[in-house]
Order: structure tokens, then C-alpha cells, then sequence
């Protein structure tokens, strides 16, 4: 049964019952029949939905590579820790070779939505973490605060400024992540960032050929050897 003829048979089906409804109701009363009416109803509208999601989505396979997904996980595993920061933690080394996959995390009203999608646009194991947002050390002024409020040698105490932005993040290999679309290195020695309020960052990252040697920041995200100052700085998560 196609979409359209299950709609038809709902229609057709609650038409019946209301009839029948109506009959019933006269000759047996409203608090008699009114309870098995509503049982009939649930299960009619529970068997018809299962088969148009069965209808829709039984007939699409989607091929995945073992070591693709167990990055995938792992990666997943990490962004849903719970409590609180400032502190770092690692994840799992992203895989050389993504076979074609990539993993977009997107911001939606209920926290943040990841998932694995190929070249196909075809999606493998999606996941929403409630209550966290999607973000990254960088863009704007963002790992600057971040420079400032930990990585300072007199780091910031009160009104410490925002220090990373919330962001629609693509990874395809394990040495770039697109941030809203532009290109930024993740040379981010496998860490994450835990905010104070608990939301779970990227280090996005840049070589720095024309800056000062040592750690500094820019709009695109930290010098790549702020890595070792960051792990000096800040604490692991428990």
C-alpha cells in the first residue's frame, strides 16, 4: 500500500467507526462503549503509521565501514558527557580514511543532531543530544576569550567574555572541519573543550606560518601548538 491509498483506508476506517460510534452510543450509552472506541482507535492509527514508516524507509540500505562507525561512535560517546567545565577530554583519533562518509552536526531545537552521511546523502546512525549545543574554539572573538580567559598568564577571574561559538560543524577527514561552511584545520591532538556550561567544543586550528612562535589565536581558531598549553592549563574532566 502506497502512502496516498493507507491515508484513503485511515479516512475510510474513521468514517466507519464514527458511524458506528453513533449506532452504539444509542443503544448502549456513552460510558459503556467510549473506552473500547479509543483502544480501537489507537491501535488502528498505530498499525497504519508503522507500515507507511515500513513502506518508506524499509526499501533504503545504507552501506557502512566498520571503522568508519566505531570513530563515529566513540566521537558520539565523548559529546555526550555530562557536568560541567572548564576542562578538557579526549576523543578517540578520527579515521585516516573516511570511505566517502562524513559526520555533520547541526544545532536543532532540542540540543544538538549528528550523523553519518555519504556521498549518496543517504544518513547512518543519527543521534540528538538533548540539551547541548554544537561548537567550536574559534570564529569571531571566540578563541581569543578562550586565550584570555585560560591560557594568559593572568587568566580571567570575572566577566570573562564568551569562548566559543555555537556552529554548524562538517568533518570529512581527520585533519579539517568546515564551521558554518569554511574550511578550518582540527591539528587538535584528539581534544575537546568542556564549557562551563557543560556544551562540548572543537579546537579548530591554524599553523600560524605568519604569527609570533608560541600560542596564540585568531577568528579561524587557536595556533595548532596551543595544544600542549591547553592540556598544561586546564583540567582533565573527571
Amino acid at each position: 500500500m502506497n502512502k496516498h491509498g493507507a491515508l484513503s483506508a485511515v479516512v475510510t476506517a474513521i468514517i466507519i467507526i464514527a458511524f458506528l460510534l453513533v449506532v452504539l452510543l444509542y443503544f448502549l450509552g456513552p460510558d459503556a462503549i467510549l473506552p473500547k472506541v479509543e483502544q480501537a482507535a489507537d491501535w488502528l492509527a498505530d498499525n497504519t503509521l508503522s507500515g507507511l514508516k515500513k513502506d518508506k524507509f524499509d526499501k533504503v540500505t545504507v552501506e557502512t565501514d566498520k571503522n568508519v562507525e566505531e570513530m563515529y561512535d566513540s566521537l558520539v560517546t565523548a559529546l555526550r558527557a555530562q557536568g560541567n567545565g572548564p576542562c578538557i577530554l579526549d576523543h578517540n583519533p578520527l579515521a585516516g580514511d573516511f570511505k566517502g562518509f562524513k559526520i555533520v552536526i547541526s544545532p536543532v531545537e532540542q540540543g544538538t543532531f549528528i550523523r553519518l552521511e555519504n556521498n549518496k546523502k543517504q544518513i547512518a546512525k543519527p543521534v540528538t543530544i538533548s540539551g547541548k549545543k554544537p561548537c567550536v574554539v574559534g570564529e569571531g572573538n571566540a578563541a581569543q576569550n578562550f586565550y584570555d580567559n585560560y591560557l594568559k598568564d593572568k587568566k580571567c577571574g570575572s566577566n570573562c567574555q564568551n569562548d566559543y561559538s555555537t556552529a554548524s560543524l562538517e568533518i570529512q577527514d581527520s585533519g579539517t572541519i568546515l564551521v558554518n561552511g569554511q574550511k578550518r584545520s582540527l591539528n587538535d591532538g584528539n581534544l575537546l573543550f568542556k564549557a562551563k556550561d557543560g556544551n562540548i567544543c572543537f579546537f579548530s586550528t591554524h599553523f600560524g606560518w605568519f604569527t609570533l612562535p608560541g600560542c596564540s589565536a585568531d577568528e579561524s581558531g587557536l595556533k595548532s601548538n596551543c595544544i600542549a598549553k591547553i592540556r598544561e592549563k586546564l583540567p582533565q574532566c573527571a
